[in-house]
């Protein structure tokens, strides 16, 4: 009896078709693993350092440029902030020395001598330091002057019409400014009570018949200079005094001019 064999056993090609795959394999895996680099490969360790190095410059750089932005605010702010600290103390100081400074405030003029004083009108100023600290080295300068009217001069509110106004606004108060005290002169103390300064007779030419029949009026300037709390302090005033016609020579009346009236 012949033996018979499984026709698949001698047939070429079944297994090596299977073997061409499995060579084919190992070869594709032993090349991509050839082109990685193990672990501990120099080529490996070196290109991820420099990943890691390229990757903290650059987060270094944008740390760097946010810092460098919140340096520039925060400098801002602290600039503002001392500018308005600044402005606060300057403001502080000055509120506190015109809280606690002398103010002499000029109250009103008075008529010592009349139109038929031999020597003429004569006028006194009252005053008085209404601050809290003395007012040292005062200097006063006044005068008194005739000044026509183009209307008599009534009761009424309205000022009289007179072109000394104008240039008396622009310039009174520059000229009494420029005025320093006088070493020497005394002091005027914080008080209930008022001061006075000397009589004073007119610097100018006077009509007796025009100042009873109001047409002409004295207007009385002074300027008060002094010294207080290291400052230097001016207080200007400004008054006329003038006669209604048909009233008695004796009946005069005083207004507050509608210039020159200050204090700093």
């Amino acid at each position: 009896m012949s033996d018979q064999k499984n026709g698949n056993e001698d047939k070429p090609g079944n297994n090596q078709g299977f073997d061409y795959v499995l060579a084919a394999l190992i070869f594709v895996a032993s090349f991509v693993a050839g082109s990685i680099p193990s672990k501990g490969d120099p080529e490996r360790d070196t290109n991820s350092t420099n990943n890691e190095i390229a990757r903290w410059t650059r987060v270094v750089g944008v740390w760097t440029r946010i810092l460098a932005g919140v340096g520039v605010v925060t400098t801002a702010v602290l600039f503002l902030q001392f500018c308005t600290l600044h402005n606060t103390d300057k403001t502080t100081r000055e509120a506190l020395i015109a809280a606690n400074r002398g103010w002499i405030a000029p109250l009103r003029v008075e008529l010592t001598a009349g139109v038929d004083d031999p020597n003429g009108p004569s006028v006194i100023i009252h005053y008085q330091n209404v601050g809290h600290s003395p007012a040292r080295d005062v200097r006063i300068g006044m005068g008194p002057i005739a000044v026509d009217v183009s209307e008599p001069i009534s009761l009424t509110r309205e000022f009289p019409k007179t072109p000394l106004w104008e240039p008396l606004g622009n310039t009174f108060r520059e000229t009494c400014n420029k005025n320093d005290p006088t070493s020497g002169m005394g002091a005027v103390y914080p008080s209930a009570t008022t001061e006075s300064f000397a009589p004073s007779r007119m610097t100018t030419t006077w009509d007796k018949g025009k100042l009873l029949a109001g047409t002409q009026m004295i207007v009385v300037t002074a300027c008060f200079t002094y010294r207080t709390m290291d400052i230097i302090g001016h207080s200007g005033f400004c008054s006329y005094i003038f006669h209604v016609a048909g009233q008695s020579p004796q009946s005069w009346e005083t207004r507050l001019c509608p210039v020159a009236n200050y204090a700093e």
